[in-house]
């Protein structure tokens, strides 16, 4: 994961982050906004993030680009950009 550029507030921290999301076969039948969030909380929402400390939730998604498949694997592979909300405490 990359982080761009973070911003306090508070105690909160609002961080911009760009990754790569796998979304499994089972959740291509959702739309891709929700099911790239779902991915992207299991992947960071109570971990920690460089630069941002304790993530806490997904604020936005600002860019999602891809959408490949690679062979032998089933999953949608997505190039997201998305802003979270850290806890440095």
């Amino acid at each position: 994961a990359h982080i761009r550029q973070a911003r306090a507030v508070a105690m909160f921290i609002l961080a911009r982050v760009a990754d790569t999301v796998q979304v499994p076969p089972m959740n291509l039948g959702l739309n891709t906004d929700e099911a790239v969030l779902e991915e992207l909380r299991k992947k960071y929402v109570d971990r920690v993030v460089r630069g941002s400390g304790l993530c806490v939730a997904i604020y936005d998604l600002h860019r999602i680009q891809g959408g490949e498949i690679f062979p032998g694997d089933g999953a949608v592979h997505f190039n997201v950009e998305f802003r979270v909300v850290g806890s440095r405490r």
